[in-house]
């Protein structure tokens, strides 16, 4: 298989609907909605979600490419449409019953003659929480927490035909659309029984081929492997994202498994013993540093050994791809085999993905014995349906959410706002002088010019008679002098180390000095006892790193004396003793 056309969905569809098969330039669609933060500023939430067509009429080189997008739809935030999904989706869902009810007549390029040409939305391409919206479907086995410790001997659930959906549906009761409909009209109630596992019936079933389609809704691998890779990758080195926590284990005792991992009373303490699926700390170290030493081609990903802190004990700020990395290239060498390639490849073979699904199963139940079950959440459990939806739809590559991830960046106000803020300012600065403005001064001029290409760099500088010297050269001097201390937005305090000093020049001997800094993590930060500490092998993975040395304070640190591996830094303001 090379393309969704050799998959059985886009076969079965061609035999239910012959008169649309023989028009090979009849449109095929697909469309992607996830929500994503327009303003990159994490403490701020706000979900912007695109809606974006592709098409399939296209070799498998060009589906996925950018020129191949329409964005339809932009759903503007703060919050997320959730079940309200389906009042932004009406005008395109109308949209998309006149292409395929009437056509429109249309020019062909190549032959310049016309013909009507329809159109049939394929399939849905989503994460777990944007399928729900889109599907209005919720399984409430997710929320069912029964274990009674007994073997399962059921066989998995059954898949319901077309016409047992559309009995289901018609059992619904009617929902007005709108949250505040729904508030006006008083409606807060548990779903019925009879009403299954539907919380409404969903606005794609108004088009005429919907139901009748093998797959509708598809999971987009690439959240599904970076949920994955996150707990297994975190539970094994034992950090911030580790599911092997003090309540997972006494979850162990509740269900009576697993009693080498119980917690052990020690005095007043309960002690955690040490996993197999854990790394010892000279594992983690020896795999932090065999991370730290790959090297990947350009274009392949982002440098993934910078992932890994100065210590070799943690990895931290990984994205959607380097997990994709580490799940199909790194961590199959790391430890020796964990996650197969075969579901990503270009090509795929219907007798290996058959096959694939009872080995996954397998693979699970392993698993299952080793880890505790906190770790075998939903998303988990999502890997089971990749097999088959590889052999509905063809290639993963071509219903993955990466090259759309990538057009939600060219949708960020930012990119815009850097391109374009720049001429914005010269032609400002210059109706100003121009108009004699008593805003203008001589500075605005040389600053709207912009800075010279070539910065100059520095190893210490004295900024309000504090001396401040980068890391690199602190390390070989019998005194400190790179520690930086700022402040954010409501006074928020941000710890770090000088890393360089940096001067930009302008036109008309203008200049700036600012400060390139690694920055610790604030969620590390710990105040207790008039006493500030830091952990310091908790970085903060944000662009963010320069500051202007005007705004910079000087701290230092001194390295807390304890027992356990874990050493901290108390961080001590610096008074100057001439001031």
């Amino acid at each position: 298989m090379l393309h969704p056309v050799d998959g059985t969905s886009w076969k079965k569809f061609d035999m239910k609907y012959p008169d649309f098969s023989k028009e090979p330039r009849n449109v095929r669609l697909g469309l992607a909605a996830d929500g994503f933060n327009p303003f990159g500023n994490m403490c701020n939430p706000h979900s912007t979600w695109p809606v974006i067509l592709t098409t399939y009429n296209l070799p498998p080189w060009l589906c996925m490419k950018e020129s191949s997008f329409m964005l339809t739809l932009l759903i503007p935030g703060p919050k997320a449409p959730g079940k309200d999904l389906d009042v932004f989706l009406r005008l395109l869902v109308d949209e998309l019953k006149q292409l395929w009810s009437f056509g429109v007549r249309t020019k062909d390029a190549t032959t310049y003659t016309f013909f009507n040409m329809t159109a049939m939305l394929l399939w849905t391409i989503n994460d777990f929480p944007a399928r729900s919206s889109l599907s209005d479907a919720d399984h409430p086995w997710r929320k069912i927490l029964d274990y009674n410790g007994e073997h399962e001997t059921r066989g998995p659930p059954r898949q319901f035909s077309e016409e047992e959906i559309q009995e289901q549906h018609a059992r619904l009761l009617f929902l007005p659309p709108g949250k505040l409909a729904t508030q006006r009209a008083g409606i807060k109630r548990a779903r019925e029984d009879f009403e299954l596992n539907w919380s409404k019936k969903s606005i794609f079933f108004e088009l005429e081929y919907w139901s009748s389609l093998e797959m509708k809704h598809k999971f987009d691998l690439m959240h599904i492997e970076k949920n994955v890779g996150e707990s297994l990758v975190g539970t094994s080195m034992m950090n911030d994202k580790s599911k092997d926590t003090s309540n997972a284990r006494a979850d162990l005792t509740k269900l009576n498994i697993q009693k080498s991992q119980w917690l052990k009373k020690s005095g007043n303490k309960f002690l955690k013993p040490h996993p197999p699926y854990s790394f010892t700390k000279p594992d983690r170290i020896r795999f932090c540093k065999f991370i730290r030493n790959v090297k990947l081609p350009d274009g392949f990903g982002s440098n993934i050994g910078k992932k890994v802190n100065e210590t070799n004990t943690n990895i931290i700020g990984l994205k959607s791809h380097d997990y994709h990395i580490l799940m199909q290239s790194l961590l199959p060498i790391g430890v020796k085999g964990l996650w197969g390639k075969q579901l990503c490849s270009r090509t795929l073979s219907v007798k290996d993905m058959k096959e694939a699904k009872p080995a996954i199963i397998k693979i699970l139940c392993k698993l299952e014995v080793i880890y505790p079950p906190v770790v075998f959440n939903i998303m988990v459990h999502l890997v089971l349906h990749l097999p088959d939806e590889a052999i509905y739809g063809g290639p993963v590559c071509m219903r993955w959410m990466y090259p759309f991830e990538s057009e939600f960046k060219s949708l960020h106000p930012e990119s815009d706002e850097k391109t374009e803020f720049p001429k914005w300012f010269h032609h400002k600065v210059y109706d100003m002088q121009k108009q004699k403005s008593l805003e203008f001064n001589k500075e605005l001029p040389a600053l709207s010019i912009g800075a010279h290409a070539n910065a100059l760099h520095y190893a210490a500088c004295i900024v309000s008679v504090f001396r401040f010297m980068v890391l690199m050269r602190d390390a070989q001097r019998s005194t400190k002098n790179s520690g930086v201390l700022t402040e954010g937005e409501n006074k928020q305090k941000y710890y770090g180390q000088l890393e360089e000093i940096i001067e930009l020049r302008y036109p008309h001997k203008y200049s700036t000095v600012l400060f390139h800094c690694k920055w610790f993590d604030t969620a590390a930060v710990k105040s207790n006892n008039n006493f500030t500490s830091i952990d310091p092998q908790c970085e903060l993975s944000s662009e963010d790193q320069l500051i202007f040395a005007m705004h910079a304070k000087q701290v230092f640190y001194i390295q807390e004396p304890s027992r356990s591996d874990n050493q901290r830094w108390v961080v001590e303001n610096v008074n100057h003793r001439r001031i």
